[in-house]
């Protein structure tokens, strides 16, 4: 905990306290945790009930911090759930375990003292959230919800979001805080840490490597526009395209029709995410890795029916050129091959600063903390950093290529390997994977130790399960000061663990990769303990795409506050965000008769429609369209179908994938014949996503051939072995719910228990159903139908009572000719 609060924070606590219910919105890496964890402790006391939504994730950083509190999952029985709810506090729980305790009344809705929705950024009108907090204000209106998000631009994009998100929460107060926000910048800039910022220049190839990348992305982008005029080419530039802002746009533009494009668009498409992720790699990782990365996207693409045309311009010969002039060249012979093995550049601008920060005196002696702490992109960049220090630039990539020579060993034979081998000193005899024996650290030669001459061991780095609560130190690094220690640490690893900066305390921090929300959380750092003096070294590439990335990133997020302030000055909310929800509306709506006798009189009908839904089935958007619609859900765990609609109505509902899964692991079948077994009118649901083609397979895929791998072939055989199940067609969930209603008319409200029971343990002794083996038995006789073993079975014992009835006793059941039928198949004698 920090040890004081700044201005800011105490002015975000004071607004999250007046208002009852608010959104509060924040740039990355600001006081959004400090704010939970303080707001969180206020209400631990036991006469509060506080539930935190959307934030399970990261649950683990504030039940630090508390007492007595916890994560509500499925791992809670339904009494240990109730208890918990009784003894009150403030608990972690999953939107889908909520949401079913809240229909089946586990939880007193009126207890409920308020709820913290996290990422308020992803509730959508068929999010489970949205369907919980419909739920919550039918029956509680004094109850409060504060939602958070730290992702600003996600709120700008699409029509007036910020609105929409707002009215689903019942919200009516918003709240911006930018970076640029008065309070925060006066605060952070009385504090602002010693910041020095190390431009580091590439190397000629990597110079030449990125400029490739960049003709090839531009020239795909290009391509593209040409190729789609469906697009919207205003954010289609290049600028985007260093980030993964793009592919967001390009997904969201062209989903609904992607059924409708070309192959050549679609390749173009995967196309700018390849060279995206490529020109990441160009600078982010080793020589070797980067190589490898490039050979395998090469071999991928010669599988493929028409490889990627970027990969047959000058700039792919050019980067694949300077990528392996990086890690050799051959002489003008082709005889001899001198070993390159190029170092990133960051590598030796760390070394550099790192025996620079050893001749600086260290404050971390005076108050026990870390020395310096790295801060890197991911655990592929960590563990070479890692190694560079271990092992120094030249023997860690000699090590590297030897491994990678005698990976690719067993399928190369060309005399360029040869060489390669050669160069390397290794003896082509030991290319095998016994070969790849390393010495162990205490037989390596003094060559072979970096300057630092430590071994792994004595590097630090967080555990990589990431569920360390404290960072400790395993020893000092050669050439930093005795008493002062180096710690290697990515962004991730810093997510889940909190209290990193306050644990470490450290003196220097180098930025390896850069990270925006971390760059804020060292400056709320810094502005904390602004009596400790802290360094920070921001590392990036001089005219690198990677400066033009962190660039457009700061700025999207400006933008997105921008705009947002605009939009909060002209925002509509209703008046009355208590007003009753619209389902309970549409079951109130008065039904004029149309009875001359009743004069026309308004009758309100409040009609109780009954579903059984299994709990399983509230990962989707299905149940909260349904409850939306004035539909009771009766949430239970069901061995039998998804939906049980009526007493004879049961349904299986699959959305595309889990269609074609389930159809090629057998699932589908064994659930087609329990719901025929159990019910009169068992029902398939094809569900299709809504941003996506209302389609089951693209035209190209569809054939006349019958093959055993078809879709279509296995959908029609499922139709001939169960010619009772039906199918229904849906394009979205509030489709699916027009369909409940047109096929639920008419019909019975289910039974809790008795679906329940269905093809369960419980159900298969009970007296009120039937024996399986001999209704399958039942059902192949002559006379029996899919219509009448239903009612033949509740009229007879066992098989051999049905044996002995007469015609006249079966013709109540089966029918007058169907009565025959099964009489003469009795009595009709064998021989004859």
């Amino acid at each position: 905990m920090a040890p004081y609060w700044l201005d800011f924070e105490k002015e975000m606590m004071e607004n999250l306290l007046l208002e009852r219910d608010i959104m509060v919105i924040l740039a990355k890496g600001l006081a959004q945790r400090s704010l939970l964890t303080n707001f969180l402790r206020l209400h631990c006391a036991p006469t509060n009930l506080v539930l935190c939504l959307n934030a399970t994730d990261s649950a683990e950083l504030y039940i630090e911090s508390l007492e007595a509190q916890g994560i509500i999952t499925n791992k809670y029985t339904v009494h240990e759930r109730k208890q918990l709810y009784k003894e009150g506090g403030c608990f972690f729980i999953t939107s889908r375990i909520l949401v079913v305790d809240l229909l089946n009344q586990t939880i007193d809705s009126p207890m409920i003292t308020g709820l913290l929705v996290g990422d308020a950024h992803r509730v959508t009108d068929t999010s489970v959230e949205a369907f919980i907090l419909r739920l919550f204000r039918e029956s509680n209106r004094s109850g409060f919800v504060k939602a958070f998000s730290e992702d600003a631009y996600a709120f700008s994009n699409g029509f007036h979001k910020v609105e929409q998100v707002m009215k689903l929460l019942y919200l009516r107060k918003l709240l911006l805080y930018p970076r640029f926000h008065m309070a925060i910048h006066s605060v952070l800039a009385q504090h602002e840490p010693e910041v020095f910022e190390i431009d580091v220049a590439l190397s000629p190839l990597m110079k030449d490597m990125q400029a490739a990348l960049l003709v090839a992305l531009e020239a795909t982008l290009n391509e593209l526009k040409r190729s789609c005029k469906d697009l919207d080419e205003t954010e289609l530039t290049m600028t985007n395209a260093l980030t993964k802002a793009l592919e967001f746009m390009l997904k969201k533009q062209l989903s609904a029709i992607w059924h409708r494009l070309p192959h050549k668009t679609k390749q173009l498409t995967g196309d700018l995410t390849v060279l995206r992720q490529l020109l990441a790699y160009s600078t982010r990782y080793d020589a070797i890795t980067f190589y490898s990365f490039l050979q395998a996207q090469k071999a991928q693409n010669g599988q493929q029916r028409t490889p990627s045309p970027w990969l047959f311009t000058a700039a792919a010969d050019r980067l694949f050129t300077a990528a392996k002039k990086r890690l050799y060249q051959l002489n003008k012979t082709k005889s001899a091959i001198e070993l390159t093995l190029e170092p990133n550049a960051k590598w030796q601008a760390v070394d550099d600063l790192l025996r620079e920060i050893r001749d600086t005196p260290s404050a971390a002696a005076l108050r026990g903390g870390t020395s310096t702490l790295i801060m890197v992109r991911d655990e592929r960049t960590c563990s070479q950093l890692r190694e560079y220090l271990y092992f120094g630039g030249t023997d860690m990539l000699r090590r590297r290529f030897c491994s990678y020579l005698q990976q690719k060993g067993a399928s190369s034979f060309s005399t360029e390997h040869q060489l390669l081998l050669q160069a390397c000193g290794i003896a082509p005899a030991t290319t095998g994977p016994k070969a790849a024996k390393r010495k162990a650290p205490a037989e390596a030669s003094p060559g072979e130790m970096a300057s630092y001459g430590l071994s792994l061991e004595e590097l630090v780095l967080l555990s990589h399960d990431g569920n360390a609560k404290k960072a400790t130190s395993a020893g000092p690094v050669g050439l930093l000061a005795r008493d002062d220690h180096l710690v290697l640490c990515t962004y991730a690893q810093a997510k889940k663990c909190a209290t990193l900066l306050e644990d470490l305390q450290p003196a220097h921090v180098v930025l390896y990769d850069p990270d925006v929300g971390f760059i804020r959380e060292l400056e709320v750092y810094h502005a904390h303990y602004a009596s400790a003096p802290l360094c920070v070294y921001f590392m990036l590439y001089e005219e690198s795409a990677e400066r033009q990335a962190y660039l457009t990133e700061v700025r999207r997020e400006k933008e997105a506050f921008e705009k947002l302030i605009r939009q909060k000055e002209h925002m509509v909310i209703p008046l009355n965000v208590y007003d009753l929800p619209a389902h309970i509306k549409a079951k109130q709506t008065p039904q004029y008769s149309l009875d001359t006798r009743t004069g026309g009189r308004a009758k309100i009908h409040l009609v109780s429609t009954r579903v059984v839904v299994d709990v399983r089935e509230f990962r989707s958007a299905l149940p909260s369209m349904l409850h939306r619609e004035g539909i009771v859900l009766h949430p239970v765990t069901l061995e039998v179908g998804d939906y049980i609609l009526s007493s004879q109505m049961c349904v299986e509902r699959k959305s595309i994938s889990d269609l074609f899964g389930s159809l090629n692991n057998g699932r589908l079948f064994n659930q087609a014949e329990m719901m025929t077994r159990h019910y009169q009118t068992p029902l398939l649901l094809i569900e299709f996503n809504p941003e996506k083609p209302f389609a089951l397979q693209e035209v190209g895929e569809i054939t006349t051939d019958i093959k055993h791998s078809s879709i279509t072939s296995k959908l029609s055989l499922l139709v001939l072995h169960f010619p009772q199940l039906r199918f229904l067609w849906s394009k979205s969930p509030q489709a699916t719910v027009e369909l409940f209603k047109q096929v639920k008319k008419g019909h019975d409200d289910p039974d809790v228990e008795a679906a329940v029971a269905v093809g369960s343990a419980a159900g298969a002794n009970s007296s009120s159903f039937y024996n399986m083996n001999a209704v399958d038995v039942l059902r192949k006789l002559p006379g029996i139908t899919a219509h009448n073993y239903r009612k033949v079975a509740a009229h007879v014992t066992n098989l051999a009572d049905l044996s002995k009835m007469a015609v006249a006793d079966l013709e109540p059941l089966v029918g007058p000719t169907n009565a025959r039928k099964l009489h003469r198949f009795f009595t009709h004698n064998v021989n004859s």
